[in-house]
């Protein structure tokens, strides 16, 4: 069968998909420029402080790069100009300030190739037969866009130098709900590290974020589940959405995922899917009237059911993620059931 397994090189401080193997050739844009990149995800926030290339060039000029899954680029270190020295091994391109990758995000980590005084190829290679799909992708123009993958240029050389960031908070739940006149958020934390407390973020239109509140941390240091909660005493008309801003010790901060609650509570609805397209992880935004036990599937276009999983939801606006790395790319839809197993609606989201 067409199939093959591949391992992938992680440590504490480096990760990449290159192995031991001898480069088996170079690729690049010949007289032209653009990024030459590779996709990846993370499960927990990292910092990526340079990008490794296995450089088969003599000169000219080269940029690493950190793209979001569109392609847009998220930090670029200075331009580099390559010497002869560097030919054929891996040359360390750093940041001047390390680029912060959030926990399950889909990334890409490449290199960018300027237009040289000739053609040249800047990029190594390595084998890989049956190329796995999705993974290696070239970018125009040179300023970001969207990746065209590949699986005909064989395993990209890049790699990735990293510090782990021990986040000051692990939020495992947030939720909201309306009592009465006023909505209600709860969430929880698992750990907490020189924590100072929680900002409480509103708006009316889920993209201006003001702040109505704080909430300080019950423990500076905690290492079991701490529940938090406060009232909008007088939330606005209409519909309000809610977010956290996490604030440690030192003022560095963290965004939480939003919650979103109506005036008038619609019946269960799927209020949001992100990211879309995805890679790895699919998240969802349920709003619902009631607590209520639901089911979520995933099928293809032709409604076969690939996954399904049981969840809980409250009375308002319940956010659930979904790993969905095992599906071949392609299109596939995101459907609820309510507890009387009656469908309510479905999402289109794009695997890749």
């Amino acid at each position: 069968n067409n199939t093959a397994t591949f391992t992938q090189t992680v440590t504490n401080t480096t990760f990449g998909y290159p192995d031991a193997s001898d480069r088996s050739s170079s690729i690049g844009f010949n007289t032209g420029q653009g990024l030459l990149v590779a996709a990846h995800t993370t499960p927990q926030t990292i910092r990526i402080t340079g990008i490794r290339a296995f450089i088969t060039t003599t000169s000219n000029t080269i940029f690493g790069v950190v793209c979001d899954a569109n392609g847009a680029i998220i930090g670029q270190t200075a331009d580099y100009s390559v010497v002869p020295s560097d030919s054929l091994t891996y040359k360390t391109i750093n940041f001047t300030t390390p680029i912060t990758v959030n926990a399950n995000s889909n990334f890409f980590i490449g290199i960018g190739q300027r237009t040289g005084t000739y053609g040249y190829f800047p990029l190594g290679t390595q084998v890989e037969s049956p190329a796995r799909p999705n993974t290696f992708a070239s970018v125009t123009p040179i300023t970001g866009g969207t990746p065209s993958f590949t699986t005909s240029l064989g395993r990209f050389m890049l790699e990735a130098d990293i510090e782990q960031v021990t986040l000051p908070v692990t939020l495992t739940t947030f939720s909201g709900k309306k009592e009465a006149n006023k909505n209600v958020l709860a969430w929880t934390t698992a750990n907490e590290l020189n924590n100072k407390g929680f900002e409480v973020l509103r708006s009316a239109n889920g993209g201006n974020f003001s702040s109505i509140g704080f909430v300080a941390s019950k423990s500076t240091n905690a290492t079991s589940a701490t529940n938090y909660n406060f009232i909008d005493e007088k939330p606005l008309s209409g519909t309000n959405y809610y977010q956290l801003r996490q604030i440690d010790q030192d003022g560095k901060s963290s965004l939480s995922s939003v919650v979103v609650i109506r005036s008038a509570s619609p019946k269960l609805e799927i209020a949001n899917i992100y990211p879309n397209p995805t890679i790895n992880i699919i998240n969802a935004v349920l709003n619902n009237d009631k607590e209520e036990r639901i089911t979520v599937t995933i099928t293809d276009m032709k409604g076969n059911v690939l996954k399904s999983q049981a969840y809980s939801t409250v009375a308002g606006s319940t956010n659930i993620s979904i790993n969905v790395a095992s599906l071949s790319a392609g299109t596939y839809f995101l459907k609820v059931n309510n507890e009387d197993d009656k469908a309510i609606q479905s999402v289109k989201f794009i695997k890749q």
